[in-house]
């Protein structure tokens, strides 16, 4: 079921984004609409490799081929239990075979087909030939509208549970260590020695008769050490 709505969507959003691309009036400036240009064959030819490649894979794997898909017969070696076992060296139990008959093969081939046939369909109608729906749709469908415009909410459940409280932790891990020990200790030694070059540059004036005033006291204070003693 859910590969089913996948489907769906994927077929809806993809004729979606050609009905609004190429199908609806254009809104560029004449400016823009100057500067348009065709792919360069750099990004054209592996375009097309992929898309013959695509085709061919679809081709091989129809239930209708004789001996069942010839991708599939292709790579059974590879996924068979002995090849596997004998690979690794190890003894691998056969793993239990459910085979699916060529009918049921093309209902579900039928019914995948169908269920993106309907989401092209969809789209179709939504955007080009009853515009009006999407917007019909939008308002009905609000609630379900905002699950979807808001992505789930992931993105603000994710903020919630993990970026505010990690950017809180870091501010406050930033105020205290960063800020009070880490720069207390840079600034704290600044002043230090700003204090200590305050007090130095009472003394070292540059001159000549503060060092001899200095000098004199210092030899008044030596003869006064050794007259008392």
């Amino acid at each position: 079921m859910t590969s089913l709505v996948g489907a769906f969507f994927t077929a809806f959003y993809m004729f979606r984004l050609y009905f609004l691309a190429f199908r609806k009036e254009s809104h560029l400036t004449h400016k823009a609409e100057h500067h348009l240009h065709e792919s360069p064959r750099t990004m054209i030819i592996p375009l097309v490799v992929l898309a013959i490649l695509t085709v061919v894979g679809g081709w091989v794997g129809l239930p209708f081929q004789k001996g069942g898909h010839a991708f599939e017969r292709w790579l059974r070696p590879v996924f068979e239990p002995d090849a596997v076992g004998t690979a690794l060296g190890e003894s691998v139990p056969h793993a239990a075979v459910h085979p699916v008959s060529p009918m049921m093969e093309w209902i579900l081939l039928e019914l995948s087909v169908g269920v993106a046939l309907a989401g092209i369909v969809f789209a179709f109608r939504a955007y080009l030939r009853d515009p009006g729906l999407a917007t019909r749709l939008r308002t009905r469908l609000a609630p379900m509208y905002r699950v979807l415009a808001g992505k789930y909410f992931v993105d603000e459940l994710y903020d919630r549970l993990v970026v505010t409280p990690v950017y809180a932790t870091s501010e406050r891990l930033w105020r205290f260590w960063d800020v009070k020990v880490v720069d207390g200790a840079v600034n704290g030694v600044g002043l230090l020695l700003e204090g200590a070059s305050a007090a130095l540059r009472l003394l070292q004036t540059g001159f000549v008769g503060t060092y001899a005033l200095f000098i004199a006291l210092g030899a008044a204070a030596l003869v006064l050490h050794f007259l008392r003693h």
